[in-house]
């Protein structure tokens, strides 16, 4: 299947997300394979830098993070958590909100599914609730692409909360580490 992309950050990565196409891994140096060349084409890019490039295969480059291969429908749960749980959040506390998800992925103590880690039974108040389904956003998408390639503004935190609306007596227990936005961050 061919299909054709305008070149951009994100652009090849999100469009394959909402396609639901498996993405072997994921990094912001796709454009350079563009660049150098280094992509599979037919005969019709405009040029070398792939401002637009025919595509005849899934691009996959090695991320940064070292946390392997995501599939776009992680990419797509997390995308809706992120939404679900911090819409209304700073940039910055979306990463944040995604980056957790990921240090649990990294965790022994969580499953190793970015699946089993969403649904783990009142793991997220979103997913309990029905928020994580009612949408998701190129932001929140972006928020999830820039946590898979490194950025974690929580320095490895683990859980999260808003203290203005937290039930769980638990997590009072667990030390703070910074806050963002309307969320509390802890190890």
């Amino acid at each position: 299947m061919n299909v054709l992309v305008k070149a951009g950050k994100w652009s090849i990565l999100i469009f394959a997300a909402s396609l639901g196409v498996a993405v072997i891994a994921l990094d912001v140096r796709v454009n350079t394979a563009f660049a150098q060349g280094t992509y599979r084409g037919d005969g019709d890019s405009d040029d070398v830098w792939g401002t637009k490039t025919q595509l005849n295969q899934a691009v996959s480059t090695t991320p940064s993070t070292g946390y392997g291969a995501f599939s776009a429908n992680d990419i797509n749960l997390m995308s809706h958590v992120v939404y679900g749980e911090a819409r209304n959040q700073p940039f910055e506390g979306q990463v944040a909100v995604a980056a957790v998800i990921l240090n649990r992925y990294q965790d022994s103590k969580f499953p190793h599914s970015i699946s089993g880690i969403i649904f783990q039974p009142g793991a997220f108040t979103s997913v309990s609730n029905g928020q994580a389904w009612s949408g998701t956003s190129q932001t929140s998408q972006s928020a999830v692409l820039d946590a898979i390639h490194g950025w974690d503004p929580t320095h490895g935190a683990l859980y999260y909360w808003n203290p203005a609306t937290a039930t769980s007596q638990w997590v009072w227990g667990q030390s703070i580490m910074l806050r963002i936005g309307n969320h509390v961050f802890a190890k």
